[in-house]
């Protein structure tokens, strides 16, 4: 059995028991009660369903389209398409868009973690057992709040990462058509990338010509797209511009904000994302070495951006950008001992909340809450919880270099130094 076909069956693995995770979750986890079980982005995206399966858009709380919620209607608009034919119930047709999505983003990232980009096979699955079990994973959140689209989104940003580390742009109108009715999110991604290829080619570094050409056929795609759905699919008012703008003011106003967003990030990432922070030199390093780590690191600080001052819901938003900052994060790692890795990972397993279901939201809207859904949200939580995590986020980063004895060379760690990129699988793969 070739190598190629080995990870293959790993990865479909990773997809099979990504799925029998998610009907774990499924079981035991209770649904959302707030607003007839549809929550609150989903009554917007349940609204859309409806809209397209019966021609109404109506909810729960009988609003009408709001933006930016009506620029996302693919999700909805495949739930309809499974309700009208297999005769789904609405909750069941979103349903089979998280089981399908959530398995296909699983299995899809651990091949581009270990055979495009190189990452040791045990990483990548302590990686994949974070995307799976954490307390924000898709796996829980979906089973909790079924009327969502995210699920859905990172499957797209997992497709994107793929075809930048593997250089296959030329299926990138393709995705676009589909991702950018997903959510309006990728626009910012395609100009990422259209701006670094405009800048090789003002700096006079050699770019290709043909890429540059279909990156702004992606561009322009999207923007027509999203245009039309704005304006003749489902009509709402609203700029992302000034949604940003208006949020940034408010953080600034609020300067608590910039510490809950500090925790949200580690409650989204754990010891993975200090890591990135604590060994970002031999990061930024690997970031030069190739073009498709620089435009993965564009991504990752766009992410980080819209965690601040796209939403109100800090840790979720960056949890979205997954892909992206795990990426980043599993480069900062790359070559680190396993035991060290795993000391790590282990010390940050509290995060996920394991031992309870995600709990009701004790009311509709966050008061600064102690108990209930919004406390384990750090941009909603007690201070006094917040600064409790931050304190245990203070006691990892510390541990973090108290425990490099155990990071002894090994001779997964000198392949690992001496290869980047596709290569590295080369030499990692002779050990097993």
């Amino acid at each position: 059995m070739t190598r190629t076909r080995y990870l293959y069956i790993e990865s479909m693995t990773w997809s099979l028991f990504s799925a029998l995770v998610y009907l774990l979750f499924d079981h035991f986890q209770p649904m959302i009660l707030l607003n007839g079980g549809q929550g609150w982005d989903g009554t917007q995206y349940f609204g859309m369903f409806e809209y397209f399966r019966h021609g109404i858009f109506t909810n729960y709380l009988q609003s009408s389209p709001l933006f930016p919620f009506n620029q996302r209607p693919l999700g909805p608009f495949l739930a309809s398409f499974l309700s009208a034919h297999f005769s789904f119930s609405p909750i069941r047709s979103f349903k089979t868009l998280h089981i399908f999505s959530i398995s296909a983003t699983s299995g899809l990232l651990y091949f581009i973690f270990v055979k495009h980009i190189g990452f040791d096979r045990f990483v990548s699955s302590l990686a994949l057992i974070w995307l799976l079990f954490n307390a924000l994973a898709y796996t829980r959140l979906a089973a909790f709040y079924p009327f969502l689209i995210d699920s859905l989104a990172m499957l797209a940003l997992a497709l994107l990462l793929y075809l930048v580390v593997s250089n296959q742009y030329i299926f990138l109108p393709l995705l676009t058509i589909f991702s950018c009715m997903i959510k309006e999110q990728f626009l910012a991604f395609l100009i990422a990338i259209l701006a670094y290829e405009l800048f090789k080619v003002i700096s006079g570094r050699t770019t290709e010509r043909k890429r540059l050409l279909i990156v702004s056929i992606s561009v322009l795609i999207d923007i027509s797209i999203n245009y039309y759905i704005r304006h003749y699919v489902i009509i709402a008012p609203g700029s992302s511009f000034y949604t940003m703008l208006s949020l940034g003011y408010q953080r600034f106003k609020h300067p608590l904000s910039f510490v809950r967003y500090v925790v949200s990030y580690f409650m989204a990432f754990g010891a993975f994302g200090l890591s990135l922070l604590y060994y970002f030199k031999r990061t930024w390093n690997q970031i030069l070495q190739l073009d498709s780590y620089r435009l993965v690191g564009l991504f990752s600080l766009e992410f980080m951006a819209f965690g601040l001052l796209a939403g109100s819901d800090m840790d979720r938003i960056l949890w979205s950008g997954f892909p992206f900052l795990m990426t980043m994060m599993l480069l900062a790692t790359r070559g680190l001992n396993r035991r060290y890795i795993l000391a790590l990972f282990l010390f940050t397993v509290p995060l996920m909340h394991l031992n309870a279901a995600i709990p009701q939201p004790s009311h509709a809207w966050p008061n600064n809450d102690s108990d209930g859904l919004y406390s384990w949200m750090m941009e909603y939580a007690d201070p006094g919880k917040v600064a409790m995590w931050g304190i245990y986020m203070c006691i990892t980063w510390t541990l973090i270099g108290q425990l490099r004895f155990l990071n002894k060379p090994t001779l997964l760690n000198e392949c690992e130094s001496a290869s980047t990129g596709a290569n590295a699988i080369d030499a990692v793969t002779r050990l097993f």
